[in-house]
C-alpha cells in the first residue's frame, strides 16, 4: 500500500487549486474577465490563429502611386526653377522613367541641366542635342521612397488594428511591398478590409492667388494648378465652394512630427 506524507498531499492539492484559480478567467467572456480587479488573476490565454481561427490578410502597398506623386512634384519644382531663370521650355511632363522637358534655346541646355540638377540631389539629369532634358531618380532614391511608403503603411495598419481592441495581432512586413496581418478571433475579414482600405494621406498645398475660379471656367488655366471643391463650405446655391489650388505638394504627412489643437482668437 502506497503511503504519501500529508504535506505532499497538501502541496499537490495547493498547486492544483493555484492552477485552477489562474485558469478560471478563461471560462469567462472577455468583458467579464476585464471586469475582474487587477490584483486578482484576470488574464486569459490568447489562442493563436490556428487554435481559435481568425482573419489572415496579405496587403500590398501601392508604391507605384507614391513614386508617381514624387515625379509629379519634380515636375512642379522643375517648372518653378526654369521660370525663375527665364529659360523657355515646352512639353514638361512626367513619365514612368522620369521627368522630361524640351528647352527651346540650345544655348540654355547646360544652364538648364545645372539648374534642374539642384531640384533633387538624388536625381540624374541628362540632355540630348535637341534640347530634351530628362530628370531620372536613382535606384537608391526609388528604393528609399518605396521603403518609406511601406514603413508608413505598416504603422498606419498597426494603429488601426490597435483601435479595434484585437489582442496579440501579428502585423509584419512580408517581402518588399506587402504587409501580413493575422488577427486571432476576428471572424469578420470584410470589416477589417474596409478599415484598412481607407486611404490616409495628408498634403498641404497652396491656393493659386493669381487665378480665380472665374478665370479657370473661362479657360485661363495655368499649368500646375487644378480646381478643387471644398469639403465643408457651400455657396448660396448649395454647391461646394471651389478653389484653384496648385498641384505642388508643399508639405506632406511624412514631414509632420507632431500636431496639437490650439486656440487662436477664440477659434
Amino acid at each position: 500500500m502506497l503511503y504519501f506524507a500529508p504535506w505532499k498531499i497538501t502541496l499537490v492539492i495547493g498547486v492544483c487549486l493555484f492552477g485552477l484559480v489562474f485558469a478560471a478567467p478563461n471560462l469567462l467572456s472577455r468583458d467579464q474577465a476585464d471586469a475582474i480587479p487587477t490584483w486578482l488573476p484576470h488574464q486569459q490565454l490568447n489562442l493563436g490563429l490556428d487554435l481559435q481561427g481568425g482573419s489572415h490578410l496579405l496587403l500590398e502597398v501601392e508604391v507605384g502611386v507614391v513614386v508617381k506623386e514624387r515625379l509629379e512634384a519634380l515636375v512642379d519644382e522643375a517648372r518653378v526653377a526654369l521660370r525663375g531663370a527665364g529659360i523657355d521650355y515646352k512639353d514638361l511632363r512626367a513619365s514612368a522613367s522620369g521627368v522630361h522637358v524640351r528647352l527651346l534655346d540650345p544655348t540654355t541646355i547646360e544652364t538648364g541641366k545645372a539648374l534642374l540638377a539642384n531640384v533633387d540631389p538624388n536625381a540624374t539629369v541628362t540632355a540630348t542635342e535637341d534640347g530634351v532634358v530628362t530628370i531620372t531618380l536613382s535606384e537608391a532614391a526609388l528604393n528609399a521612397i518605396r521603403d518609406s511608403a511601406v514603413t508608413q503603411s505598416l504603422e498606419i495598419v498597426r494603429r488601426r488594428i490597435d483601435e479595434t481592441g484585437t489582442r496579440e495581432p501579428t502585423i509584419q512586413r512580408q517581402g518588399r511591398e506587402r504587409i501580413l496581418v493575422q488577427l486571432p478571433g476576428v471572424d469578420d475579414p470584410d470589416r477589417i478590409k474596409r478599415l484598412l482600405g481607407k486611404t490616409a494621406k495628408l498634403h498641404f498645398r497652396l491656393v493659386d492667388p493669381n487665378t480665380t475660379v472665374a478665370d479657370w471656367r473661362a479657360g485661363r488655366r495655368p499649368a500646375g494648378s487644378e480646381l478643387l471643391d471644398s469639403d465643408d463650405q457651400i455657396d448660396s446655391t448649395g454647391r461646394p465652394i471651389q478653389y484653384v489650388v496648385r498641384k505642388r505638394i508643399m508639405v506632406s504627412g511624412e514631414n509632420l512630427i507632431d500636431a496639437q489643437p490650439t486656440f487662436q482668437t477664440g477659434e
